[in-house]
């Protein structure tokens, strides 16, 4: 509420993670966090459910395939960042959408007379250890695969000098089900088998590995079987349009339109004109940070609406901008916009523990973005480095002043300041709102990451005395949380211990 002339304004306090802490519920009826009736499942926009509410953050240092495919592959979603060119995240798509399929509807293949130089560096390139030989109509030729050209170096080798011939290939029909593949794989010994109509087209490839993931039930795929994967683009008059084209074309399920500040009028006219130019699209849009920002999301054409202005571990909006709202009051406003809607929110950044994650969904969310506790595990993007004797990886933000110059890059923007005109280098100048540079410790494979991060939930909901998402909304709105001053803060971590050593 507004104040009345003269009035002296009293605003209302908002609180992070760290100012409350949850009050069990009377009578819990879970009997442990092992208990079966417990389900992480939640629904993130119109047509995708996941089967734990985990997003991988849309930043080039956390989310690339790699990283998308990990988080399909354990219920979750990776969002691929959008800091690379139209054609590379096209192609990032396509490594997410090809990696399981029990057919693979669209396999790789090469002509007779491709060197062998060649097929290895495509193999490299794409991620593949086998392609078909097809003639110019589609036939099957034959087969070559990693070991027809692992150690072969002669110079003027091709395809045709090291494939195993059509005649010597075991293939399927067009329709083979799993269980038919299954057999043929058992029965023949092979790990791929082609599929071909009565005229000898390629129609298909199948894969005894993908068959074999098929059977993860924790995977989320779409109604073909693919891995799902989220793709992020920009507001950029340049190529948002093309790019979003694009990333639906190879697949892409959501489509993401991630900046920094969703309540610019030019943001909500984006959002408007994707609605309008791909209607069916899953389509998420942000950051806001309070009721009146998600609702107008919403109302614009957004499915799902990010809420998190400032929470980030490398974002520095609130110390440059002095902008933001602390993240669990944010997504207790803009859960009653979602609400009303019938739509979702995500949360976006603020995630260093695992009551942080939980208490995100608590507070509201349909899902968590994670963003600095993905940055150091195996399926992230970059190397690991040795600084002072610890294993690290390099971790950026986003509003950083080398992002911004990378995206300038790939868009062929060139924007140079005169620093001879004091008004253009100082009244012009956009003081980057993300660390520039960083580093997280490396903690291994995404999958033990995510194993402790559900598992904290799992234990919130075991006290909570609910069995999925939405239980523990109806917690929150029915107040069973308090907060903590800075001693209850320290109370509830490890403190007072002594080491001893022999």
């Amino acid at each position: 509420m507004a104040p009345k002339k003269n009035e002296f304004y009293d605003p209302p306090t908002a609180l992070t993670f760290d100012d409350i802490s949850l009050k069990p519920s009377d009578i819990s009826h879970i009997s442990s966090r092992r208990d079966e009736r417990i389900s992480l499942k939640s629904q993130i926009s119109r047509n995708i459910t996941l089967n734990i509410p985990a997003i991988a953050s849309y930043m080039p240092t956390v989310c690339e395939a790699d990283m998308a495919i990990a988080m399909a592959q354990i219920g979750g979603i990776g969002i691929l960042h959008r800091w690379m060119t139209i054609e590379e995240q096209v192609r990032q798509v396509g490594l997410v959408k090809r990696q399981e399929n029990r057919v693979i509807e669209d396999p790789y293949t090469i002509s007779l007379t491709l060197p062998v130089s060649e097929i290895k560096m495509r193999m490299l390139n794409l991620k593949v250890g086998a392609f078909l030989v097809v003639d110019e109509a589609g036939r099957l030729l034959g087969v070559v695969s990693t070991r027809d050209v692992d150690f072969r170096d002669e110079e003027g080798l091709l395809a045709q000098d090291v494939m195993t011939p059509r005649k010597d290939l075991i293939v399927a029909p067009p329709g083979t089900n799993t269980d038919e593949a299954i057999r043929l794989f058992v029965e023949y010994r092979k790990e791929k088998i082609p599929v071909v109509d009565k005229d000898n087209i390629v129609r298909g490839l199948l894969s005894k590995k993908d068959v074999k993931k098929m059977r993860n039930k924790l995977a989320v795929r779409d109604a073909d079987g693919h891995l799902l994967v989220a793709a992020s683009i920009g507001l950029s008059k340049h190529d948002m349009l093309e790019r979003t084209e694009a990333l639906l074309g190879a697949g892409a399920d959501l489509i993401v339109l991630a900046i920094a500040n969703n309540y610019l009028g030019d943001a909500l006219d984006a959002i408007k004109k994707l609605r309008r130019i791909f209607p069916d699209i899953d389509l998420a849009a942000g950051v806001v940070t309070e009721y009146e920002g998600t609702k107008m999301v919403f109302e614009a054409g957004a499915d799902t609406v990010l809420v998190g202005i400032g929470p980030g571990s490398i974002c520095e909006t609130r110390i440059v901008a002095g902008v933001g709202v602390p993240q669990f009051t944010a997504l207790r406003m803009a859960q009653r916009a979602a609400r009303e809607k019938g739509k979702f929110i995500i949360s976006d950044g603020g995630v260093r523990q695992p009551h942080h994650f939980a208490k995100a969904l608590f507070a509201g969310a349909s899902g968590t973005i994670l963003g600095s506790v993905l940055a150091g595990t195996d399926e992230s993007p970059g190397e690991k480095l040795v600084i002072e004797g610890k294993l690290v990886k390099f971790h950026r933000g986003l509003a950083s002043d080398y992002a911004k110059q990378k995206m300038d890059e790939i868009q062929g923007i060139t924007e140079q300041v005169n620093k001879e005109d004091l008004w253009e280098y100082v009244y012009r100048h956009v003081e980057a709102e993300g660390v520039e540079s960083g580093s997280v410790p490396y903690t291994g494979s995404v999958i033990e990451t995510l194993r402790r991060i559900t598992g904290g939930l799992r234990s919130m909901m075991t006290y909570m005395g609910v069995t999925d998402i939405e239980g523990l909304w109806k917690r929150c709105d029915e107040g069973k949380y308090v907060r903590v001053t800075d001693a209850g803060s320290r109370e509830g971590n490890p403190h007072d211990l002594v080491s001893f050593r022999s």
